[in-house]
């Protein structure tokens, strides 16, 4: 398993580099739950942080860039301004961007943007609508009105729906 705290050390370090100060941590863990997210970054009170970071990142076959780029983007939500992904936050991921290439600093990434495989379930679909008009299908995990009664709704192009499952 990586060293977490050394990553983020470096990933201080760069955001240094660049002048950009960041927040208070107060807390740096291991989130052993997490699957649909690669951080998680919790404000405790003005200026103090908490920040979580997903144990799949942490293994020993994911590159360490992957673990930084989420690193830096949850370091840059401690910035005043920067809690969503927006406005001055987007800004500063594009300079990071710009000015540290080796860094991918985005809204969101995918299992496969960080080297790894997605191990998660997949969701079945109880129920499955067609488009009479262009053959579409549209898969729903539960009872709706839409699968009650799919004659009163329509396809995106137009077309009738029925239940074929």
């Amino acid at each position: 398993m990586k060293n977490l705290m050394k990553l983020v050390g470096e990933s201080q370090r760069d955001l240094a580099s660049l002048n950009i100060r960041t927040g208070n941590v107060r807390n740096w863990s291991v989130n052993t739950r997490a699957k649909a997210r690669w951080g998680y970054c919790v404000k405790v009170s003005k200026g103090l942080f908490d920040i979580q970071i997903a144990t799949a990142l942490l293994q020993d076959d994911v590159d360490d860039q992957a673990v930084k780029d989420t690193i830096v983007h949850e370091l840059l939500h401690t910035i005043p301004g920067c809690f969503k992904h927006t406005g001055k936050w987007k800004q500063y991921a594009n300079t990071i961007n710009r000015l540290l290439p080796q860094y991918k600093i985005k809204r969101g990434s995918s299992y496969e943007e960080k080297g790894l495989e997605d191990l998660r379930p997949k969701p079945q679909c109880r129920y499955i609508l067609k488009c009479l008009r262009c053959g579409s299908e549209i898969g729903r995990q539960r009872m709706s009105a839409a699968v009650e009664h799919p004659e009163h709704y329509r396809c995106k192009c137009g077309g009738r729906l029925t239940r074929i499952k």
